[in-house]
This record gives C-alpha cells, sequence and structure tokens, in this order.
C-alpha cells in the first residue's frame, strides 16, 4: 500500500497535523479527476490534506493523482485492491488526521471558497457538522440540483434534522463537513455496496448535537453525458436497483422511532424517487440483463413493494395521486398496471388532466392518469381543491417605442390553474407596490383554452404612476370551476427578459422588469449614482457618470472611491476616480465623476467560480462616511470589453440593472444571427491571439443522458478574428427526431430541442482551465449583444429561438413542430 509523496513522521503519520482532511476515493474517472483535483489546489482555504485512495483504478487516474502528490504535498495516495466506493471512503478516513474531515468523488468539483466558509461556520458556532447546497452540471452548463433546493434554501445556523425534517432529503456524502471528534464518538462508517451515502448521511443529522446549513453552493455535482454513466444514472441495472433498496431500507431502520413529520419526509421522498426509479426499469432496462424478461420484472415488483410496505399509508395518501396509484398498484401486485404507469410516465410525466365532476353544489377533481374508472378505486386519484393551483409563468417583456412619444412595455403571462379549462374564466392581472398596494392593470387574450396567454401594455402614463421605488410584483387572479386562486407571476423563461433593458420613465426615474425572490415585476428606480459612459482602450476600463454627494459643509464633495466586490464578499479592489465637470442632464445638486479600472488587477485575482470560470464584481461608490451604494446601469449606457491575455473583463448591467464587471475565460462570443436559405448563421468573434476555429459542432441535448452531435465547417476571418457557423435546421431537427424516437423517456408533445454550439480549435494557447487537454470551445451570447440582434427566427417552416443559457453559454432551441 502506497502512503504517499509527502514527508511522515515516525509513526507513518504527517509531519504536521492539518485542519482539514479531503479523503477522493478514485476507479476509472481519468476524463474528470483532474480537474476535481485542480479545484481542491485552488481552495482558498489551504490547510488541508488531501487523501487521495486509488481502488484499484484500471486507467490512467492513479498517473493523474500521482503527478498532483509529486507537485503538491498536501496530497497523498493510499491505494488497495478494488472494494467500492463505500470501503475507499472508510480508508481514506483512517489515514486522515485533520480537525475536520469532508468527502470528494473524483469526477466532481469544489468551489474555491467552500471549505473556507464550511469551516468558518463550525469555527463560529461549533457545530458538528455542516452541509452546504449543491449545483449539478455538465458540458453544456451548471443547474441547480432539486434534491438540495429545500433543504438548502436559506442558511439556518445550529439546527437540527428534528426542527427542520426537510433536512432528511439531504442524503449525499460530498456536501457535508464533519467535527473529526464527532465523527469518531460515533464511529460513522460507510457500507459496502453502492448508495452507502444516505444511511451514513441520515444517520449523522441524528446524531449530531447541531448542524450549520449552508445555503451557498460548496459543491458540484457532474452529470456525465453520452455513454459514460455515474452509479446514480445507471438506474437499469439490477445490482444498482438491489442495492438501491437496500440503502433505502437501512434509512427506514434509522429512522423508524422519529417522529411522524420525519418518517413521512423520508418515507414520501423514497416513494417519489426511489420507487419510481425501481419501477422504471420496467420499460427502460435492456432485456438481457437477466436471462427472463419475466423474471426480471418480477423481481422489479418484489424490490419496489420492499420499499413501498415501509412506508406509512397515512404518509401515502398524503403524497401525489400519481405516487399513490404507483404505491396501490405496488401492493396489489399489478405488473401490467404498472407498466401501463411506468409508460405513461415516460410520455407524459407524472401530471394528468384533471377530471372535474359536479355533484350538486360540490365540485372534485380527479387527476386522469391511468386505472381511472377502471377498477382503482377512484379515492386515489381525488384531488384536494386547495392543491388546485395557480401558475403564472411570464412569457415574454419588451419595451417598444409609442407612436406619441414614450416607451411602453409589453409583459406577457400564461396563466394555468392546473390543467382545467380557462375558456370563460375570469383572469385579471395586478401589481402590488413595494409598501403592498395593489392595482388591477388592463390586460388582453392572446389564447384561450387549458392555459391563457395575456399581453399586458405598461403605457408611459401608467408607468409614470409607478412612483414608489422598489419591486411593483406582478400578480395573476383566476376564478374557475368554483375556484378563487390569486398568486405572484414567476419564470424568467428566455434571454429578453432576464436581461431586458432599463428604461427611463421619468426625470431620473427608471424602469426594468425584473424578478425579486422568484417573483417577476417591474423594478423602479431612483438612483443615487449612475453611469453615463463606459469605454476601453487597452488593458483599461473607463467610466463616467454622475452621484448625489452627502450634504456637507465644504464647498467641494469629498472625493469617492469606487469599490468593486466579488459577489462572496472576499475581495475588494478600490478604482482611481476623479471628479469632473457637471454635463447637461445631470441630475440637480450631483456632481460628476470619472474612472478608470485596471483590467489586468482584475483578472489577476484569478476565478471565484471554477465552473463557470468567470467572476462577478458588484461595482458601488462610497462618498465620505456614507454608506456605499450601487450604480445604476442603464441599458443605453451600453458594455466594455478589455481582453486580458485568455481572459475578457467587461461592466455591463446586470440582471437588475446595476453595474457589474464580469471577468471571464475568453471564450467565442455570437453577436449576429439571420435567417437565409433554410438555415440560421450565427457569427462573431474569437480575439485570443493564435486561436482559430477549424470546425463547428451542434449538439442537442433530447435528455440529460442522450445527446446527438452534428458538426459543420465553420468560416473565419483571421484578420477580424470573426467567425460564422450555418446551423442548418432541417438536419437538426431529423436528427433530434430520430433520436427522440429511439428515447424511452421524453415527454410526449415536446419536439423542441436545445442545441449548444461548440467551436473545435487549432490551439496555440494553453485551453480553457476546467478543460485540460480539450480543444473544444462553447459559443457564448454576450449581455451586450442581447438587444441589437435577433433571438427569434424562422428558418426552414420552423422557429428557432436564441437564448442566454446556463454561464452565458449560446443556447439555441429549434421546434421540431
Amino acid at each position: 500500500m502506497e502512503r504517499g509523496l509527502r514527508l511522515m513522521d515516525g509513526n507513518g503519520e504527517p509531519a504536521r497535523r492539518p485542519r482539514l482532511s479531503i479523503v477522493v476515493p478514485f476507479y476509472g474517472v481519468e476524463r474528470y479527476i483532474a480537474e476535481c483535483l485542480e479545484s481542491l489546489r485552488a481552495q482558498s482555504f489551504a490547510d488541508f490534506e488531501a487523501i487521495l485512495v486509488d481502488d484499484g483504478s484500471p486507467d490512467g487516474s492513479l498517473a493523474i493523482a500521482q503527478q498532483h502528490a509529486a507537485s503538491d504535498d498536501r496530497f497523498r495516495i493510499v491505494r488497495q485492491h478494488n472494494q467500492g466506493l463505500g470501503t475507499a471512503r472508510n480508508t481514506g478516513a483512517r489515514y486522515a488526521v485533520g480537525e475536520y474531515l469532508t468527502f470528494v468523488d473524483s469526477d466532481d468539483v469544489v468551489p474555491p471558497h467552500a471549505y473556507r466558509r464550511m469551516i468558518a461556520s463550525l469555527d463560529r458556532t461549533g457545530s458538528d457538522m455542516a452541509a452546504g447546497n449543491a449545483r449539478r452540471f455538465n458540458d453544456l452548463g451548471v443547474r441547480d440540483s432539486w434534491v438540495h433546493q429545500v433543504p438548502f434554501a436559506r442558511p439556518r445556523p445550529r439546527t437540527h434534522v428534528r426542527e427542520f425534517p426537510s433536512l432528511a432529503l439531504d442524503r449525499m456524502a460530498w456536501n457535508k463537513m464533519y467535527r473529526r471528534s464527532f465523527w469518531d464518538r460515533e464511529g460513522f462508517a460507510y457500507p459496502v455496496g453502492l448508495y452507502e451515502d444516505y444511511p451514513v448521511t441520515i444517520a449523522s443529522h441524528l446524531f449530531a448535537d447541531r448542524v450549520d446549513v449552508l445555503a451557498t453552493p460548496v459543491y458540484y455535482w457532474r452529470e456525465r453525458d453520452g455513454g459514460d454513466l455515474s452509479i446514480t444514472q445507471r438506474v437499469w441495472e439490477m445490482d444498482n436497483l438491489r442495492e438501491r433498496v437496500a440503502s433505502a431500507e437501512r434509512v427506514l431502520d434509522l429512522v423508524a422511532d422519529e417522529s411522524t413529520q420525519l418518517r413521512g419526509e423520508v418515507g414520501r421522498h423514497f416513494l417519489h424517487i426511489d420507487v419510481g426509479a425501481v419501477l422504471a426499469a420496467l420499460h427502460r432496462a435492456p432485456a438481457d440483463l437477466v436471462e427472463s424478461e419475466d423474471e426480471r420484472r418480477r423481481e422489479i415488483l418484489e424490490l419496489a413493494r420492499r420499499l413501498v410496505s415501509r412506508i406509512d399509508a397515512d404518509q401515502v395518501a398524503l403524497s401525489s395521486p400519481f405516487d399513490r396509484v404507483q404505491a396501490h398498484l405496488v401492493l396489489e401486485g399489478d405488473l401490467d398496471g404498472l407498466s401501463e404507469l411506468t409508460h405513461y410516465r415516460a410520455r407524459h410525466g407524472r401530471n394528468g388532466s384533471l377530471q372535474v365532476r359536479e355533484q350538486g353544489s360540490i365540485t372534485e377533481f380527479f387527476r386522469d392518469l391511468p386505472g381511472l374508472d377502471a377498477g382503482v378505486p377512484e379515492e386515489i386519484y381525488r384531488v384536494a381543491p386547495a392543491r388546485v393551483r395557480l401558475q403564472g409563468t411570464l412569457q415574454d417583456t419588451r419595451w417598444v417605442r409609442e407612436p406619441g412619444g414614450g416607451d411602453a412595455l409589453i409583459i406577457d403571462v400564461r396563466v394555468a390553474v392546473d390543467q382545467l379549462d380557462l375558456t370563460g374564466a375570469q383572469v385579471f392581472l395586478h401589481l402590488v407596490s413595494p409598501s403592498g398596494r395593489s392595482r388591477s392593470v388592463p390586460s388582453h387574450i392572446l389564447t384561450q383554452g387549458p392555459r391563457r396567454e395575456l399581453r399586458l401594455t405598461l403605457r408611459p402614463a401608467l408607468l409614470a404612476e409607478l412612483d414608489d421605488p422598489g419591486h411593483w410584483r406582478l400578480e395573476v387572479e383566476a376564478r374557475v370551476a368554483g375556484l378563487h386562486r390569486r398568486g405572484r407571476v414567476t419564470g424568467l423563461t428566455g434571454t429578453r427578459t432576464r436581461w431586458s433593458e432599463q428604461r427611463l420613465i421619468g426625470p431620473h426615474l427608471w424602469a426594468k422588469p425584473a424578478r425579486d425572490q422568484g417573483a417577476f415585476g417591474v423594478l423602479i428606480r431612483r438612483p443615487e449614482a449612475a453611469l453615463t459612459e463606459v469605454a476601453a482602450a487597452a488593458a483599461e476600463l473607463s467610466l463616467s457618470g454622475w452621484f448625489v454627494p452627502p450634504t456637507t459643509r465644504e464647498d467641494t464633495p469629498p472625493m469617492p472611491v469606487l469599490w468593486l466586490t466579488l459577489n462572496n464578499g472576499a475581495d475588494v479592489v478600490p478604482a482611481t476616480v476623479d471628479l469632473a465637470p457637471p454635463r447637461a442632464g445631470d441630475p440637480v445638486g450631483s456632481a460628476r465623476f470619472e474612472a478608470l479600472l485596471d483590467a489586468e488587477m482584475i483578472a489577476s485575482h484569478g476565478l471565484e467560480d471554477h465552473i463557470t470560470e468567470r467572476s462577478v464584481w458588484n461595482v458601488r461608490m462610497a462618498v465620505g462616511t456614507e454608506p456605499p451604494v450601487s450604480l445604476c446601469h442603464p441599458s443605453v449606457v451600453g458594455s466594455a470589453v478589455a481582453v486580458v491575455g485568455h481572459r475578457r473583463v467587461s461592466i455591463l448591467p446586470g440582471p437588475t440593472g446595476l453595474a457589474s464587471v464580469h471577468e471571464e475565460y475568453a471564450h467565442p462570443s455570437v453577436d449576429r444571427a439571420r435567417a437565409e436559405d433554410g438555415a440560421v448563421e450565427l457569427s462573431g468573434w474569437f480575439d485570443r491571439s493564435g486561436d482559430r476555429p477549424s470546425r463547428a459542432r451542434w449538439r442537442g441535448y433530447i435528455t440529460p443522458d442522450n445527446r446527438v452531435d452534428v458538426e459543420v465547417p465553420v468560416s473565419w476571418c483571421a484578420e477580424e478574428r470573426r467567425f460564422a457557423v450555418r446551423a442548418p435546421v432541417a438536419e437538426l431537427v431529423d436528427r433530434a427526431a430520430a433520436a427522440r424516437a429511439e428515447a424511452a423517456d421524453v415527454v410526449e408533445g415536446d419536439a423542441a430541442t436545445s442545441w449548444a454550439l461548440w467551436l473545435l480549435t487549432e490551439e496555440a494557447s494553453p485551453p480553457p482551465p476546467r478543460c485540460p487537454g480539450v480543444s473544444a470551445e462553447p459559443a457564448m451570447l454576450s449581455v451586450a449583444d442581447v438587444h441589437r440582434m435577433p433571438t427569434a427566427l424562422q428558418a426552414g417552416g420552423h422557429a428557432v429561438t436564441l437564448h442566454l443559457g446556463r454561464m452565458g453559454r449560446l443556447s439555441v432551441v429549434v421546434d421540431g413542430a
């Protein structure tokens, strides 16, 4: 067994005890482990040891680990014969000597400040463990992890799973940090086999005195693409299903004597997630996994029955109609009914349409799922009126110039009350002021049916009446089938919505469509400081604007200071500021400033986020002893970009209309789009010395595990550093349709496919930091270009929409209908 490549004392232990031990088991991850280990090396908390456990890896993973251990004495290697992930974690824990202990899966990535934040929290509170939020990522970008959204919606220092039962949904090993004394006191060890996380995780939550919950993401969980699937993605393999159920049974044993609320949280979670995953194998599994298809189906049913029989009947009754039907069919042993139900779910999702039955003055609702009116007790399908929910979803928003002058804001909203037909229903829109004052606003109907689309036009006269600064929330009200519902409008879908422009609606009064805590509305701002001009020259960004100085007895206002602060608050960079002569149009009593930002100094601070390859700096101004204020960045001011080596440093308006500085890797950026001859042509710049694209790849995502690649040529103008790529729309539609027909888990009726554009480069310079050895560059879409180029096109009879996707990447949605 290889102890490592660092100095040890006479007892075979590290010469100095680090504060943190990071255990990283690895097996068959040569594609990913370098990125994982680099993310550990980049941690802002440096006092750690990394125990790299080689679990008999058959590929080149060990050589990569040895390179890191040879160049950084915080990394050491322990080797063992292949025994599985749980045993490898236990081996690493035995060699670990730190005050704190954490685990990392070798195909994942840890953001730079994760461990600093977790240790700071534990040092401050004295809790036994800390758990943080997580995000999922693949080569398309980053998204929130669904299973972590509720437990980590907000920070909760010194809490406990018995006080906050939703914490029981936190079932992974890798977003935790344990006080080593707590780990040893309870004698924790991961069981042999797959799905080893949850039994230890739930036990640690139960046995801890106190737990710190961090809402900030501390972990990036990889979603492997294509055929290289992780344990949790190989859900149709019988061994995988057996071990999944065995792990769930261990968890149910641990919570058997806990409160009804805690048992229910775990039981309903298993019913919704794990039972569904087991039953999905009825139609997803290849027939050659076992000798007999009938044998496989019977075993799947038995595995599901073992789980369902452990969940309290009253908790099943609180579940969704789909989960109730599923549980009933499992306990009845109805394989044919389960096959029909799982096939229905794969094609239509979990929510069937809503049947409305009138019984005199009583209106009853039932979910129209397989089995209704076919022998299954109809009570299982019943939907309580309180669970018939209204949903208002923003579809689009844009500014238009009024013929008589001034700007009007158009807002399109889709309204649904579950799946009830809204034809003839009463539907209204309201704006609610920051102080809670509500006013109805007129709208007109765009479409009728199960979903109604409304258009609200806020004309200049109405906008001028929204003089209460703050967020005016848009709400929708509906009366249908004896129900009265009212709620907020959510969902910022589409490029123009999230990055919509900020317009002047009155004397130094600005309006911008924006969201606040998930609710869409109109943000009204009367700023204390604003930009009026931005520009770039070489490695400098220049900006100028006005500010309202504090009241002072001095003849001249105090000199302002411009601060750049990272979103995590970790770093502050003061910028050079000078006072300037006032200009016409500046507010009365204001003063003018000019400032220079050193792009090289900003880029030298390194990445705030290793996965997104981006740092976002908030721009604020402090004058005298007054608290700093953010700078309003009107859309008409535009943006400016300075290129420093492989980095772009740009100043631009953020989603809420405030100035921000983005420092990011200089990927190719699209800034023009047009439809021609049944295709969409995209062009842009790739301003990185020595690099040029050789060909392009369109990658379509049918499901997370099913993607389609279409390679096309790319045109290149070296003098202007510009590229052009055509999207053959008909070919993209045909290739997506063929893949969709083969996929078993595509929801019917969803004919649109999201495509990412990658440029394959001939590299004269190092590749992106999170893609060592990879020469594929994702095409980006600049926020500054969103309003200057068409984002909704028609080509070959198909709708093509450009979106500003995750991490600023271009996403092209092609409707195959």
